[in-house]
């Protein structure tokens, strides 16, 4: 006894759909040749990780490439392609930072934020 699979042309319109949605997604989600850049944000004064900290990363037009945040022990990873850009750092309470970058990179980037000092008495 032999069984026969049949797909009905509804579900073969929704499979390539789907098909096409996917690799929709990884085209975008993963660019060609695409290097993955690893970092930490601490406290410049304490050397304590920051977290939640945003980072953005910039392109030579200053366009944004990529956004993360960092993660609880202060560190990040943004998967980019190769390259020159800006890395921009800003976080309440402490001064904002940018650094040249170059993709791929050997080393993980240390970030250090330098605590602002606000009067409390103007």
């Amino acid at each position: 006894m032999r069984a026969v699979v049949t797909i009905s042309f509804f579900q073969k319109k929704h499979l390539c759909s789907l098909i096409a949605a996917i690799g929709f997604i990884l085209v975008v989600a993963f660019p060609l040749h695409s290097q993955t850049l690893h970092g930490q944000v601490v406290d410049s004064v304490n050397t304590e990780p920051l977290s939640g900290i945003e980072v953005v990363l910039l392109d030579s037009q200053r366009d944004t490439v990529a956004v993360t945040r960092s993660g609880a022990d202060g560190r990040f990873a943004l998967a980019v392609p190769d390259g020159s850009y800006t890395l921009c750092v800003r976080c309440i309470g402490h001064r904002p930072k940018q650094l040249p970058v170059e993709v791929p990179s050997e080393q993980a980037v240390l970030v250090l934020l330098a605590p602002l000092s606000i009067p409390l008495n103007p």
